[in-house]
C-alpha cells in the first residue's frame, strides 16, 4: 500500500493576511480531494509567531506548521529561502503546493512516481520558447545559466527522498542565493531549472498539465485539471472562484472554512464565476450612464 500523500505548503505571512487566506483555501481543497493526506506548512521564524499571536486557524487545519530560522530581509526573500531549502528541511517525499492552487481531485497519480523530482512546464505550454518569459530570460542571461527542456514551474513541484533530490535542492538554493547577490531579485524559477539542466544524473519526471494546469495562460486545461494553479498571490480577481473563497475568510464570517464556496470552487468546471443577475445589470447600468456622458 502507497503511503499517504504528504503536501506541503511555504508560508510567509503577517497573520490574517492575503497568503494566509489563499494558504487556507488552498489546504481547505485538498482536505476535501485527498481527506487522508498529510499536509504541513513551513514558515520563516517571523511568520510562526505571527500565526501563534494571531491564533491562526492553520495552527489547526494543518497536521504541522513549522518555523525556520532564516537571514534577515523582505518576505519574498524570507519566503524564498525557506521554500528552495524544503527538501533538506522535511523528511520524506513530499508534494509541495503555492498557495494559489485548487485541488480539484485523488492525486493517486503523484503516489507512484519514479522520479527524484517532478514538475510540469511553465505556463501548461508545449515548446521552450512558450515557457521561458521575458523577465525570466534575462535573468537566466545575467547568470549565463543554461536550461533543459521543457522550462518548469515552481508552482507545483515533487520531491522525492533520494541524494539526487537532495543534492538538486542544495543545488537550487545556492543559485538563487548567487541570483539574490548579483541581480537583488528573489525570483526562484531560473535558479531551479538551471539545477536541473546541470545535474544530468537527476531523473525528472515532466508532469502533464493537468497537476499545474496554469488556467490564466491555458483556460482550455481547466475542466480535466487535476490542479489549477491561479496565480493570485498580486491579488484578487473580482471573476475568479478561488478569490471569492479567500475574501470569504478574510471577511471574516467565520472562523472556520467556508466549505460552501470551497465545496463549490473544487467542483466547478472553471475557476471564473459567473456574475449576479444584479451585477450584470449594474455593469450595464454604468456602462450606458458612461456611453451617455461621453455623447454630451
Amino acid at each position: 500500500m502507497s503511503p499517504p500523500l504528504h503536501v506541503v505548503y511555504c508560508l510567509t505571512s503577517s497573520g490574517g493576511d492575503l497568503y494566509e487566506a489563499m494558504t487556507r483555501v488552498s489546504l481547505g481543497t485538498v482536505r476535501l480531494t485527498n481527506p487522508t493526506a498529510r499536509i504541513e506548512i513551513a514558515c520563516d521564524q517571523q511568520t510562526h509567531q505571527a500565526l501563534q499571536a494571531t491564533g491562526s486557524q492553520l495552527l489547526r487545519e494543518a497536521d504541522a506548521v513549522h518555523g525556520f530560522p532564516t537571514p534577515d530581509g523582505p518576505p519574498t526573500f524570507r519566503n524564498r529561502f525557506v521554500k528552495t531549502t524544503l527538501r533538506l528541511l522535511l523528511r520524506g517525499p513530499f508534494l509541495f503546493l503555492d498557495s494559489d492552487t485548487v485541488v480539484r481531485k485523488p492525486l493517486t497519480l503523484l503516489l507512484n512516481l519514479h522520479a527524484d523530482i517532478a514538475a510540469a512546464p511553465n505556463h501548461s505550454a508545449d515548446t521552450l520558447a512558450e515557457q521561458i518569459w521575458s523577465e525570466d530570460q534575462a535573468n537566466l542571461d545575467t547568470m549565463g545559466w543554461q536550461v533543459r527542456e521543457p522550462y518548469v514551474n515552481g508552482g507545483v513541484i515533487w520531491h522525492a527522498d533520494t541524494p539526487a533530490a537532495h543534492r538538486f535542492a542544495e543545488a537550487w538554493h545556492c543559485n538563487w542565493l548567487a541570483n539574490v547577490e548579483r541581480t537583488g531579485r528573489y525570483r526562484d524559477q531560473p535558479a531551479l531549472n538551471n539545477a536541473l539542466s546541470a545535474d544530468q544524473e537527476i531523473k525528472l519526471q515532466v508532469l502533464p498539465h493537468s497537476c499545474n494546469a496554469q488556467v490564466g495562460m491555458r483556460p482550455d486545461l481547466a475542466e480535466a485539471a487535476l490542479i489549477w494553479h491561479i496565480y493570485s498571490s498580486t491579488g484578487l480577481s473580482a471573476q475568479d472562484r478561488f478569490s471569492h473563497c479567500c475574501r470569504r475568510v478574510l471577511e471574516g464570517r467565520s472562523r472556520h472554512l467556508p466549505s460552501r464556496p470551497i465545496s463549490g470552487l473544487v467542483k466547478a468546471t472553471t475557476p471564473n464565476r459567473t456574475p449576479s443577475l444584479a451585477t450584470q445589470l449594474r455593469f450595464r447600468f454604468k456602462s450606458k450612464l458612461q456611453s451617455l456622458i461621453k455623447a454630451g
